[in-house]
This record gives C-alpha cells, structure tokens and sequence, in this order.
C-alpha cells in the first residue's frame, strides 16, 4: 500500500470512529476524559505485571540473540497545582495544554499506573545487566518549557528526552567497532 492509500486509510478508520462517538455518546469515552462511571476502574493497576512480563519477555529474547536493549522510564509532569478547571483556564506550568490528565483517568491513579510501569523497568534493567536503562522521569527538567501537557513533550523537551537515549547508545556504537 502507497503513503497516500495508507494515510487516507488511517483517515476513514479516525473519521468512523469519531462518528460512532457522535451518534453513541453512551458507549464511547468523551474527547477530554473516560466517562465518569469508568474512572474507578482506574485504582486497580493490573497492567504493570503485564507489562513487566511482556516487556521481560523481550528481554530475555534479545539475551539469547546477543542483542541489548535499551529501556526508558515514562517522563510524566503534573504540577502540584494541577486541577482540570486549571488545566482548561491553562493556568498550569505547560507550554500548549494539549491533552489534560483526565483523559487516561483520575489524576491520582495515571500517576500511580506510570509509577508502577517505571519501577516495573527499573526491576527489569536490574535483572538483566544487558540492559541500558534511561530514568527518563528522573533526568527531564519539568516545566512549560519542556511539557506541552503531563505526558507530551516541547520540541525542546523533545531534544533534551532524545539527547538522555544518545547519550545511553553511545557506548553501543564504541562496542559494535
């Protein structure tokens, strides 16, 4: 399939499902947070030891190959001021307020989901010395210049996320000379 035919594709597949949200309100999560009834569900984090068995399955492949593998935490920045009034009236230390906490769930339950997922990785990287593990959470400086939003990054938040994973290959490239 061509780029053109590909992106059209990925068009038609947006626009249906953004219709069924239009024409089913009820069955479909809202544009700027899931629907009041769901966000309970959010307590009960059952997705890190998912993660953490999948993302160590990996691991273990690329062990048998040879191969290293380089894990990154979840950089995520929410203000101790945050509110979703403060997000929207964009009083918040963001640069373009692009996607408010709420969209994933409670705010108190998204941070504890991305502190689980990153101890989960920190576990991994130290179960397997092969691993090359970038604490993106602990070395990205917070704050609009850095975050559009709790989880997207300015394009020189973006240079810096990206400057943290050269920085952690560079000694792959001295090792493959």
């Amino acid at each position: 399939m061509d780029l053109g035919k590909w992106y059209g594709a990925i068009q038609l597949r947006y626009f249906g499902a953004r219709t069924r949200q239009a024409l089913e309100p009820g069955r479909y999560a809202g544009a700027d947070r899931p629907r009041p009834e769901w966000v309970r569900y959010g307590s009960a984090l059952r997705s890190a030891p998912v993660f953490e068995h999948n993302v160590g399955a990996i691991l273990a492949l690329a062990a048998q190959r040879g191969e290293r593998v380089l894990l990154a935490t979840f950089a995520l920045y929410v203000p101790r001021d945050y509110s979703l009034d403060g997000f929207r009236e964009k009083q918040l230390d963001y640069l373009r307020f692009l996607s408010p906490l709420e969209l994933w769930g409670a705010p108190a339950n998204v941070s504890a989901a991305v502190r689980a997922h990153d101890d989960a990785l920190l576990r991994l990287a130290a179960r397997n010395p092969g691993a090359i593990l970038v604490d993106e959470d602990r070395l990205m400086p917070r704050g609009a210049r850095w975050y559009n939003d709790p989880c997207h990054l300015t394009s020189e938040g973006s240079a810096v996320f990206a400057s943290h994973l050269v920085e952690a290959m560079l000694p792959l490239a001295a090792e493959t000379r």
